[in-house]
């Protein structure tokens, strides 16, 4: 059986790319013929395009700093793209030619990411597998994002037609039950499928690479309380700030800046650093993954996926809303561990049960 994964495989996203790549490697240690469908959304292909330089109706100064950005971050771009070599995928499919994946594939399979987020996909409705004539669909840890009501008759229909459906967050499964009807397992992020000797190994990073010690702060957007927090752990613990930033101007200072990072470079300072500081997703999953000492910083208005995490975990309290006074007490891995093989465990056998294996 030939599976067809469909997501955000070309993102210049961490999250997006490294959830990518781990479906798609877990679904091939499982023992399944499975390669992401390469599928060109013009929403998201937007979103990482290189910034204007030369188009009318824009400002010099505007062009002045587009073209700054597109030259200080051209590294990271190459590196996304050394690291969509590695994974599995399929030739490139439009709007106008997906539907000709039936031919290719035997099962579909939508997620993980927000692949059901409309505004995201600005109304894309591809990611619903609405393409899909007579061969079995699934979801594997899809997230919502945005409930458009409006949309309820599109969500149900599309939803309805589903053999399996799971979701990544409770909030997910909680709308599709209260809004639609409509029951979906809970299953984890991708990432999780993998341990974090396996994601060294997949990605050729080794050890020490960095050699000292140091706080990494990881922004899914930039926010000056990150670099606080950092700041203050680093002060206590008598260790350097390092940054992972997508911008040209941080929100805070750092010892040392890093702003061309690909999904290789990132696990690799993920995994020397000795306390991670964040306010992303995958920036919490992987120092789980990691068993990091972390700090997860949350804006009143954050969705639910990181708390979730968090609760499932047991460590509720890694997640504050504003500085803090001191670096909370050493979390205890012995106990989180079996929560995440647990996790691991669950997203394998709801695999196997998807693909028959």
């Amino acid at each position: 059986m030939k599976t067809g994964i469909l997501t955000f495989c070309n993102a210049y996203n961490l999250g997006g790319a490294l959830q990518s790549f781990s479906l798609q490697k877990a679904l091939e240690e499982l023992g399944v013929d499975a390669e992401l469908i390469d599928y060109r959304c013009p929403a998201i292909e937007k979103m990482h395009k290189r910034r204007p330089v030369f188009q009318t109706g824009i400002g010099i100064k505007a062009r002045g700093l587009n073209l700054m950005h597109n030259i200080v971050f051209r590294r990271r771009r190459r590196y996304y793209k050394n690291f969509q070599k590695m994974m599995r995928k399929s030739k490139q499919y439009t709007r106008e030619t997906v539907s000709e994946t039936n031919s290719v594939y035997d099962l579909f399979i939508t997620g993980s990411d927000q692949v059901f987020n409309y505004k995201l996909t600005e109304g894309d409705s591809t990611y619903f597998l609405d393409f899909v004539e007579g061969k079995p669909k699934a979801s594997y840890a899809a997230s919502m994002g945005v409930y458009f009501p409006e949309r309820a008759d599109e969500y149900k229909r599309y939803l309805s037609s589903f053999r399996y459906l799971s979701v990544r967050e409770k909030s997910t499964a909680t709308i599709l039950q209260t809004e639609l009807g409509i029951s979906a397992e809970l299953m984890p992020d991708p990432v999780f499928l993998h341990t974090a000797e396996e994601w060294k190994k997949l990605l050729g990073v080794r050890d020490g690479e960095h050699k000292d010690r140091y706080v990494l702060v990881y922004a899914l957007i930039e926010k000056k309380e990150l670099y606080r927090i950092a700041r203050k752990v680093a002060a206590e613990k008598k260790l350097k700030v390092y940054a992972i930033t997508k911008v040209l101007k941080p929100a805070g200072q750092a010892d040392k800046l890093y702003r061309n990072v690909g999904p290789k470079e990132f696990i690799g300072l993920l995994a020397d650093a000795e306390y991670v500081v964040t306010n992303s997703f995958h920036g919490t999953a992987f120092s789980l993954i990691f068993e990091k000492q972390f700090t997860t910083l949350i804006p009143p208005n954050a969705p639910d996926r990181v708390k979730d995490l968090l609760s499932d975990m047991g460590l509720s309290d890694r997640a504050v809303t504003a500085e803090i006074e001191s670096e909370p007490d050493s979390i205890r891995y012995d106990e989180v561990r079996e929560k995440m093989v647990d996790y691991a465990d669950k997203g394998r056998d709801y695999l196997r049960v998807i693909c028959d294996r």
